[in-house]
């Protein structure tokens, strides 16, 4: 069965999924389990490189609007989405104050 695994900060808004630590790396029996991923953000560097070690990857949802860090890792049947337009309205406030 594949799994769904995101951010632990996220995972409370999606019942039934796998939340990860930021800071930790999944587990290699939660990465071949995977089949839909979401790459943190925050801190100093994406985990996007965990989708090459995804053999049952399928979808991938990016929090971010860029998507081009992601790309080397991302294998070629694997649909890729990414959160363009999701932060317009929240940057647009902070700009105005």
């Amino acid at each position: 069965m594949l799994i769904a695994l995101i951010p632990e900060f996220v995972a409370p808004a999606a019942p039934g999924v796998i939340g990860y630590d930021e800071a930790t790396e999944p587990s290699t029996d939660l990465l071949d389990r995977c089949g839909f991923f979401v790459p943190h953000y925050l801190g100093p560097e994406p985990n996007s490189h965990l989708m090459a070690r995804m053999p049952n990857l399928e979808r991938a949802q990016l929090l971010t609007a860029g998507f081009e860090a992601a790309l080397p890792f991302l294998p070629p049947s694997v649909l890729l989405s990414n959160a363009v337009g999701v932060h317009d309205a929240a940057t647009a406030e902070l700009a105005v104050g």
